[in-house]
């Protein structure tokens, strides 16, 4: 049986992994240090996660806008995409 493309290696998920678990163990920590797992609507439940997200996110900001700077100034936008048959090499960092 052929495996899907781009998951024959284990190891090769690890980028989304790794975020993810990071994230699911903050929303675990928030919810024992809220002493409860019940929302009373739904509204309240995703501002819940929509907190603990943007706390993560804003420890990544400056290098967000500095790599958003760095697309821009390449001619590079977020909103359209890519262009069929363009290939540029760029700096990828952790």
């Amino acid at each position: 049986m052929a495996l899907a493309e781009g998951l024959q290696n284990a190891h090769e998920n690890g980028a989304i992994e790794g975020p993810q678990g990071h994230l699911k163990s903050a929303i675990r920590d928030a919810l024992l240090l809220r002493g409860t797992r019940q929302f009373a609507t739904l509204e309240e439940y995703r501002g819940f996660i929509d907190e603990i997200v943007s706390r993560k996110n804003a420890r990544n900001g400056k290098r967000i806008e500095a790599e958003r700077a760095d697309l821009h100034r390449r001619g590079h936008s977020a909103h359209r995409g890519t262009e069929p048959g363009l290939s540029e090499h760029l700096l990828v960092t952790r």
